[in-house]
């Protein structure tokens, strides 16, 4: 396992530099170098570990905690992606009246009291609250993505939408690969803590790493609006960003 991800570190190096070097490149990294950009792909990093991980271990805590079939813990998110639609549309609205920023902190932090609330599950864990959970997730997921692709791409110029596009979708794949080998092995190895203390079921035990597991993503979404901080520096120049090698 050490092996592959030693290999998997050196390609992503490897890959870097080559983009960096490349005169066309499959990603053009150097737009990272726009303040904006750069902070907002940052901030999707961290968050996206958050958020992908909470979507990764709800059905786990349904199906293997408390005896959901897969049918019954997937009708559970339904009204999540409603609220979530709803939201990234009046949210998108609402960057007109308010600043991006305010609005796209304002969900992280929704999302956060959202897992941390999960941290908290039981096998006594009523529907109801369940849906709470889901239902915070929906709105704060509402309120922060559409502000934050905004908020990315003010400085941009047209002909590198494109280009930002394609890091954003990268970050995101990679955020939820790392985030679910992550919460893999967090799970695996807190269940074994709990098993190991004696007095719990193996289902009481499985649900105990699930909640820790919960807990982890609780700080790492919370600290997904660390990057925003870096905003706080003054910019060297006040031009807007061009992007080298695209003629503008």
């Amino acid at each position: 396992m050490i092996g592959c991800f030693a290999v998997a570190a050196a390609a992503l190096i490897v890959f870097i530099v080559r983009e960096l070097r490349c005169e066309n490149p499959l990603l053009n990294l150097k737009l990272l170098g726009e303040r904006n950009f750069g902070v907002s792909m940052a901030v999707l990093a961290i968050f996206g570990i958050g958020m992908l991980g909470g979507t990764y271990l709800l059905p786990l805590y349904m199906q293997k905690g408390l005896g959901y079939t897969a049918i019954m813990a997937g009708s559970v998110f339904l009204p999540v992606g409603l609220i979530q639609g709803v939201l990234s549309t009046c949210s998108g609205f609402l960057t007109r009246y308010v600043k991006p920023l305010f609005i796209a902190v304002t969900g992280i932090l929704v999302m956060t009291l959202s897992f941390y609330f999960a941290s908290r599950f039981t096998l006594h864990t009523t529907h109801a609250q369940i849906m709470l959970v889901l239902y915070l997730r929906g709105f704060g997921m509402g309120l922060t993505f559409a502000p934050l692709n905004d908020f990315s791409l003010m400085n941009l110029s047209q002909c590198d939408m494109a280009s930002a596009a394609g890091i954003s979708n990268s970050i995101k794949q990679l955020s939820g690969s790392v985030s679910i080998a992550l919460l893999t092995v967090i799970l695996t190895g807190r269940t074994a803590f709990h098993s190991a203390q004696g007095g719990l079921s193996s289902a009481e035990s499985y649900v105990a790493g699930i909640s820790d597991d919960f807990l982890f993503v609780t700080f790492v979404s919370l600290a997904s609006a660390l990057p925003f901080l870096w905003l706080l520096r003054p910019r060297r120049k006040a031009a807007s960003f061009k992007s080298e090698g695209t003629g503008t």
